[in-house]
This record gives structure tokens, sequence and C-alpha cells, in this order.
């Protein structure tokens, strides 16, 4: 035990132990401090928040099987993306993006032509934009093609 006595004249028994122990608890109080500080500013401890709030909602949607299996798929794209050159598909990619999402909102599938026979579809080709999109479907299904045939499962 310290016995020095104090600025006051009186005793002081404090263990050296506790006076390290009690710097430390300041330390990481400070720290968490900092932290919270930084969550907040980010936007992050907002989002902690939210999260918490309704748990049980997230925990109920994440045990739901077509989460685990939409999980699984999207890191078998990842994995496939991951061993792809990507630095040169992205401008292909956000063509093809871009046009995929216009024929879904611009009401033109309503008018496309209905295909019953290869009359039907030899007439479908006269069209200028069905012979460069179905051109542009048939590249991508013989890279497809390619690939598969080199992979030989």
């Amino acid at each position: 035990m310290n016995n020095n006595r104090s600025c006051e004249g009186k005793e002081d028994n404090t263990d050296p132990r506790t006076l390290l122990y009690e710097r430390d608890a300041i330390d990481a109080l400070n720290t968490l401090i900092e932290v919270a500080v930084k969550l907040k500013e980010t936007g992050l401890l907002d989002l902690l928040v939210v999260l918490a709030d309704r748990y049980d909602e997230l925990l109920s949607l994440l045990n739901k099987p077509s989460v685990a299996n939409s999980v699984m798929i999207v890191d078998a794209i990842l994995d496939g993306i991951g061993q792809a050159d990507v630095s040169s598909a992205r401008p292909g990619i956000e063509r093809a993006s871009r046009c995929i999402v216009r024929s879904f909102s611009s009401g033109e599938l309503k008018k496309a032509p209905r295909i019953r026979g290869v009359l039907d579809l030899v007439r479908a080709l006269k069209d200028p934009r069905i012979a460069k999109g179905l051109s542009f479907i048939l590249g991508i299904a013989g890279v497809i093609g390619s690939c598969v045939l080199e992979d030989k499962d």
C-alpha cells in the first residue's frame, strides 16, 4: 500500500494498479467518444440506430430462404466477375444495361411483333432495330458458348 500524504495532509492509500486501471478506462472512454463522433458525422450512427430499431424485422428478412439463395447467386456472380477482365467490358455493360432498362420503361415491348414462325421472324428482321438487337444478343450468345466450351465441365 502507498502511505504517502496528499496535498491536504490526508493519507493516500490508493493502489497504483487501481490508478492504472482508471487511466486505461478513461482512455477507452475517450476512444469510444471519438468513434461515436465519427459515426455521427458519417451518418453511420443513424443507420445503426435504424438497424437496432428494426432488428426483429431485419432478422426475419435475413432468415428467408429466398434471401439465402439470392446471396449464393450474387456470390457466384461476383466470383465469375472476379475471374474476368472487366475493365474493357464496362462501356458495353453500361450500354446494354441502359438499353435493357429503356426497353422495359418505354412501352415499346407492347409493340413488339409476334413471332409465330420462321416467316414472322424474317419479316421482323427487316426492322433495323430488331436486326441490331438480335445481332447483339447473338454476339453475347456466341461468347457465352465459347466460354462454356472452354470450361468443359
